[in-house]
């Protein structure tokens, strides 16, 4: 039996995205922008951050990227998508 459906994750119920993609993303990305923090947020903070204050405000208020870092670190995220598949529960 065969059926076409499309199947949407966003909080990582399906594959582990968060911990496989977007937090490594984060690392290497602030390695390169802020190279002093890279080694300062563990998973779990990240996770807790994601919630409070929100993804945004720890990127702009915390961290401090401006609007042109936000735009870079939103393309290194979009190429370190490319070639990086998060595994499946």
């Amino acid at each position: 039996m065969k059926y076409k459906c499309l199947v949407l994750d966003h909080d990582d119920t399906v594959v582990d995205s968060s911990a496989s993609i977007h937090y490594p993303s984060f690392v290497e990305y602030l390695k390169i922008a802020r190279p002093h923090l890279a080694d300062k947020y563990t998973l779990d903070e990240y996770f807790e951050k994601n919630f409070t204050p929100g993804i945004l405000e720890l990127f702009t208020d915390e961290i401090g990227l401006s609007e042109e870092e936000l735009a870079e670190e939103e393309q290194f995220w979009r190429d370190y998508v490319k070639n990086h598949i998060p595994n499946a529960y």
